[in-house]
């Protein structure tokens, strides 16, 4: 259980503050641990900061799911989220028998296609599970590599206005952002995958993707979880939620 709790922690706080929770790992399930992590220590916490931010007035009304993986993130937007609708976009089509059954059972839409700046354009696509991209990771990890042709977020979505979107595309996110601006147009928050180091080949690291959507007028609202690198535990992607800079999320400016 110990090292299990110290694997858990090392993720979300500063080794102080692990330290002294560490006496606590035997009488703690997960769930508690990550509960007072957020509210004692303020980790980052993507479900519980989604809450929060929920309780603020955050209630999207169409929330699409961009690199829907294994669907982990769309039944957690279900669960907070209970009556928006939810749209699933997925560029890896082997997840196909993963999400399928899951986007039944939370009343999604399925789509599969990679996508980017404009349609039609073809990129080697590489498969290699949650680390799949358009942008080839730099790791020894096994992979393959597919031909696809790409297609506009706003084409897949013409007609709607969606008020949420996720993006999790390893490095390739302002190429898709790219191709959605009618989208970016109706969003009330955007919640990005940030590189801050280039894990993926020719990826945007912090400072390019925020100056990328201050020019859309949109600015950070809150640091929602916070990934490290395997090789020496190094922030190496942290996930950010932008709002535009009228949102209501922004508009008290009190301390206390």
């Amino acid at each position: 259980m110990k090292k299990q709790f110290y694997a858990i922690a090392g993720k979300v706080l500063p080794g102080f503050i692990t330290r002294r929770f560490s006496g606590l790992a035997l009488h703690l399930d997960r769930d508690r641990f990550m509960q007072m992590a957020h509210q004692v220590a303020h980790a980052p916490n993507m479900e519980l900061g989604l809450r929060r931010l929920a309780e603020r007035g955050l209630k999207p009304e169409h929330v699409v799911d961009v690199g829907a993986f294994e669907g982990g993130w769309a039944r957690m937007a279900r669960r907070i989220w209970p009556a928006a609708q939810i749209t699933m976009l997925e560029g890896n089509a082997h997840k196909r028998p993963i999400l399928e059954p899951i986007a039944e059972n939370i009343g999604a839409t399925l789509h599969f296609a990679v996508l980017g700046p404009e349609d039609g354009r073809e990129v080697v696509f590489h498969v290699m599970e949650s680390g799949s991209s358009v942008l080839p990771e730099n790791s020894p990890r096994a992979r393959t590599q597919e031909r696809m042709e790409t297609r506009r977020l706003d084409s897949l979505l013409a007609g709607t206005s969606p008020d949420f979107l996720k993006l999790d595309v390893q490095g390739y996110e302002l190429e898709v952002l790219k191709g959605a601006e009618a989208v970016l147009g109706s969003a009330k928050a955007v919640l990005m995958e940030v590189a801050l180091i280039e894990i993926n080949k020719g990826a945007p690291l912090l400072a390019q993707v925020v100056g990328f959507m201050k020019d859309r007028g949109f600015e950070v609202c809150d640091i929602l979880e916070i990934h490290r690198r395997p090789l020496d535990k190094a922030t190496n992607q942290i996930d950010l939620l932008f709002v535009p800079g009228t949102s209501p999320l922004l508009a008290d400016t009190r301390h206390y």
